[in-house]
């Protein structure tokens, strides 16, 4: 095992290689911290897209790491591309799957949002006095509580 001074000074594609081949914990860990600005950079990016809460943000991480491993394991070196280049469309795919496979989610968070939303307006507007007809307002409040009931089926 190199201790983390001689590791620092290795390129990613070495790093890649030692933890390939090696399975060495050193090597990810110098990788990891190399990589979690774009990991986070990539979150960022995607979380605010689809408006989903700070709740979602450690297992996600959690995922990103992994796919960082999984780039460092599948790395090819052979086939011309950096390793940087691998590895940021590694983590990018998993952040996207995860936030797939967990769309119901995000949609029952951005439901409750709007609906916060509406409810601010509704009490901010009683209190400034102007407010739209009582029927319009109930009505979309209804609404956007019916579609939190569907997604919490």
């Amino acid at each position: 095992m190199k201790d983390n001074n001689k590791l620092n000074e290795l390129s990613d594609e070495q790093l890649a290689w030692l933890i390939k081949e090696d399975n060495s914990s050193e090597a990810f860990v110098v990788l990891e911290n190399k990589y979690i600005g774009t990991i986070y950079s990539i979150m960022r990016k995607h979380f605010k897209a689809c408006a989903i809460g700070h709740a979602y943000l450690s297992d996600a991480e959690c995922h990103a790491k992994i796919a960082l491993y999984k780039a460092a394991c599948n790395y090819d070196s052979k086939k011309g591309t950096k390793f940087s280049s691998h590895a940021y469309n590694c983590i990018n795919g998993e952040i996207k799957n995860y936030i797939n496979i967990n769309k119901s989610l995000v949609l029952k968070l951005a439901m409750q949002r709007r609906l916060n939303m509406v409810l601010k307006v509704v009490s901010e507007s009683k209190e400034s006095g102007f407010f739209p007809k009582d029927k319009e307002i109930s009505d979309i409040i209804r609404n956007y509580r019916e579609q939190l009931t569907i997604f919490s089926i």
